[in-house]
């Protein structure tokens, strides 16, 4: 019986483990190596104000359009220039973190923010269900 659970143990910890991502990117010729590929995708200040001077719609806008099934959340985030981007989500996962413990310490201004988009949500979700 125990070599049965030790069995089916290894086998339950077997389907948790993620098989490694085997995909392969073909970079454009110019991209240097060890360059992050998250800076690869980056709009820059000034292409964005490019687009908007020629009165088009802006690159970050129209990229989101075109590959919007790849966009959860369907937002763009700007970031500086100067920041890269992984520093920018690790500053964001911060901000989160910091935002967690004023809720779990009930800070009232947080607190009553957080009561009431929480309302917006179950009414929007009660208007759409119902």
């Amino acid at each position: 019986k125990k070599k049965e659970k030790k069995k089916k143990s290894k086998k339950s910890q077997s389907k948790k483990k993620k098989s490694p991502d085997k995909r392969i990117y073909i970079l454009p010729p110019n991209v240097a190596l060890g360059v992050d590929l998250a800076e690869l995708g980056r709009i820059t200040n000034e292409q964005r104000s490019a687009s908007l001077e020629a009165k088009q719609e802006p690159l970050d806008e129209q990229l989101l359009k075109k590959y919007a099934s790849e966009f959860r959340g369907g937002n763009v985030i700007p970031v500086d220039n100067s920041t890269s981007i992984h520093s920018h989500f690790d500053s964001l996962k911060g901000q989160v973190r910091e935002t967690l413990k004023r809720l779990e310490e009930k800070e009232s201004e947080i607190t009553d923010l957080w009561m009431k988009t929480r309302q917006y949500s179950l009414d929007e979700f009660k208007r759409i269900y119902e």
